[in-house]
């Protein structure tokens, strides 16, 4: 090239462009596999056999489109009926509701105990109590996956959607009551699973697609690391003014949760051995603490 000749802007922009485009593909492709988790960890997983986990993953697959249909008319009249005793028309409580089926109970089985020498009205040690239990052992296992895989994942991409989704889903609750919550949680728990067994493979391409374009469209405007900057420092600036303080810090920590995503793997570590120091000194003091708590409550 001539020393006279001015450089091609045009196509060292182009170039600029596509390496970013790339670089963004390996990231929604890294992205995407951390989101690609085994289903059997969130539906199918069953713990060696468990037959509550089988159970549950059948009536919300609709394995049994009877028993699935059954467990969604008894749950809504249960939510309604319960509905209409907590309600102020019906002039009952919570407190008064439960008293009172207690109290229904014990009639039941003085009852029993009167017409019967063995009414059979113990609950311990019974197979529903087993089932329940078991029930309960399931879900708890389920919740500590769903923890585990979103909760705590070493994706900071990943972990920025889920601060995005909880702070969404924290603002929409303020609108909602508790039955509202249990109602759409039960609706969710029946239709969601089974779409996503059903139309998973389907929405996936579509989802991956959108992201992909609107990824494209925000690279296209070849916004440098300061305005991007900028842009957040506005937007914080703008949760800051307009909202209380609990968003506000919830902003703050999105923004650093953000930066955290532009670190590269060096820049990160080298983070990590700066506040080594620091990080062992509160170790060794929290150690220390619980130490002498421990030895405190011995004593007393």
């Amino acid at each position: 090239m001539d020393e006279n000749t001015p450089p091609d802007t045009q196509a060292i922009r182009r170039c600029l462009l596509n390496h970013r485009r790339a670089l963004a593909d390996i990231q929604q492709v890294n992205l995407e596999a951390s989101f690609q988790t085994p289903r059997e960890k969130i539906i199918s997983s069953t713990k060696g056999g468990n037959e509550a986990g089988k159970t549950l993953r059948n009536l919300m697959l609709y394995s049994n489109p009877a028993a699935t249909f059954t467990v969604l008319v008894a749950g809504s009249f249960l939510f309604s009926l319960g509905r209409f005793i907590t309600s102020s028309s019906s002039g009952f409580s919570l407190i008064s509701t439960i008293s009172f089926t207690l109290l229904g109970r014990v009639a039941y089985h003085v009852m029993a105990t009167i017409l019967s020498a063995k009414p059979h009205t113990k609950v311990a040690n019974t197979d529903l109590i087993d089932k329940t239990k078991n029930l309960l052992g399931f879900l708890v296992d389920q919740v500590a996956n769903l923890h585990d895989i979103y909760i705590a994942s070493e994706n900071a991409y990943q972990s920025f959607i889920v601060s995005g989704c909880l702070w969404l889903l924290g603002m929409i609750g303020k609108f909602l009551s508790t039955a509202s919550v249990c109602y759409l949680a039960f609706f969710i728990v029946f239709t969601v699973p089974a779409i996503v067994n059903s139309h998973g493979e389907t929405f996936k391409p579509l989802i991956n697609r959108l992201v992909c374009v609107y990824r494209s469209k925000f690279e296209d405007l070849g916004l440098s690391k300061r305005k991007r900057s900028m842009s957040c420092i506005a937007l914080v600036s703008f949760v800051w003014l307009c909202s209380g303080w609990a968003n506000r810090l919830i902003g703050i920590f999105m923004v650093l949760l953000w930066v955290r995503c532009t670190l590269n793997s060096e820049e990160v570590q080298a983070i990590r051995q700066q506040a080594a120091p620091l990080t062992m000194s509160v170790k060794k003091s929290a150690k220390r603490f619980s130490t002498q708590l421990a030895k405190a409550l011995r004593s007393t």
